[in-house]
């Protein structure tokens, strides 16, 4: 159904937990790595937090299978290992919510101890996540945070998306989620929050000066009703931003970047919220689609530069969404008048991955013999 909003998407994603088997579940991520990689993401940060093929939390086979789906496609994959262990403040996992829970804290650092053996070097690393405050008690949010931070590993979690997860927090902790983060959880350049629609900018304020950066997800936002993060603050804060599917309505990282900030020139009523240091909108959006993403994973991408992992997407000048579009208003034509058709080619770590389904037609020449303009 259409209506509703967070909580009633909430339940159907449920049903869909529920009813995937190992082999639905890789084919599912397999195809989805896929259509990234056709659209130009060069690495998914895999916010995982469906383990389990049974509902006993005994087995752990969707790790598995996702670090193989993404190692058949060819994407570069962080692994943001999810530790998800109540179904809500103070309630046991329940129905399929059973498929997201380890039997402990130690349990889950096993597994990810496992999984960090099993890796592809040269394209796969770890990450760490609670869910929410939702989904994880203060001791395991410092649990798993001292965990990640012990690593050297990136933290996520989602942050104040609906007003019923703070009204649900302020009733059992007396402090809405981002500030009971911060009273908890160590935060510093290497702590991503999920959303914060709904946070007030003093914590916003503490959480950036900290070093923390806020992953946006406008498509996801826009398609569940959630709301408009403050961004106009974000900004003035300098922090670090980045964009990220999340629901997988719709894979499309120019159409993120144009909704991150045609929503809030809609929400605002003026233009040119996201903007680089010269005021130019696409450029701005771009950077927060690229090098944001690659500091938010720990990745050493999103430039290309001296050293930089060379994830490298070709886009096709002929293709007939940049039609007379000149070298100076590339940038703008991208983000603002393109999906997903212009991507030509991708690069990971210097090698070309061509994802099924990239078609060209069959009277254009090869994309190495096409005028082409390369960036991450």
């Amino acid at each position: 159904p259409t209506g509703g909003n967070f909580w009633t998407w909430r339940q159907t994603m449920y049903q869909l937990a529920g009813a995937l088997n190992v082999d639905a579940f890789h084919q599912l991520s397999r195809q989805a790595f896929e259509q990234m990689l056709r659209a130009g993401i060069t690495t998914v940060g895999e916010f995982h937090y469906l383990h389990h093929a049974g509902n006993d939390c005994a087995d752990w086979e969707f790790d598995h299978a996702i670090l193989a789906a993404a190692r058949e496609a060819g994407i570069r994959l962080v692994l943001i290992q999810c530790y998800y262990a109540t179904g809500g403040m103070g309630c046991p996992l329940q129905g399929a919510q059973r498929r997201f829970g380890p039997v402990s804290r130690q349990d889950f650092l096993r597994q990810v101890d496992h999984l960090g053996r099993r890796l592809d070097p040269s394209r796969q690393t770890l990450a760490l996540a609670c869910h929410s405050v939702r989904a994880a008690e203060p001791e395991d949010l410092k649990y798993i945070r001292d965990a990640a931070a012990g690593n050297g590993w990136p933290f996520h979690i989602h942050v104040e998306e609906v007003h019923g997860e703070i009204e649900q927090s302020l009733a059992r902790h007396q402090r809405r989620p981002l500030r009971l983060l911060l009273e908890t959880i160590g935060i510093d350049p290497a702590v991503t929050a999920i959303h914060c629609t709904h946070s007030h900018a003093e914590d916003l304020t503490e959480f950036s000066r900290r070093g923390g950066g806020v992953c946006l997800c406008p498509i996801t936002e826009g398609n569940l009703a959630d709301g408009f993060a403050d961004l106009p603050w974000l900004r003035h804060l300098g922090t670090r931003l980045a964009i990220g599917t999340d629901c997988n309505l719709r894979i499309s990282p120019l159409e993120e970047l144009r909704w991150l900030e045609f929503g809030q020139r809609l929400h605002l009523q003026r233009r040119g919220i996201v903007v680089d240091a010269s005021g130019f909108s696409a450029a701005g959006l771009l950077q927060v689609g690229t090098l944001g993403g690659a500091l938010s994973l720990g990745v050493n991408s999103g430039q290309i530069a001296p050293g930089r992992l060379a994830d490298l997407v070709a886009v096709d000048l002929r293709h007939p969404d940049l039609a007379g579009i000149d070298a100076g208003a590339l940038a703008d034509a991208l983000v603002f008048g393109c999906g997903n058709g212009p991507v030509d080619q991708v690069w990971i770590g210097g090698v070309p991955v061509n994802p099924p389904g990239q078609i060209r037609a069959a009277d254009e020449p090869p994309a190495g013999n096409r005028p082409s303009s390369t960036g991450r």
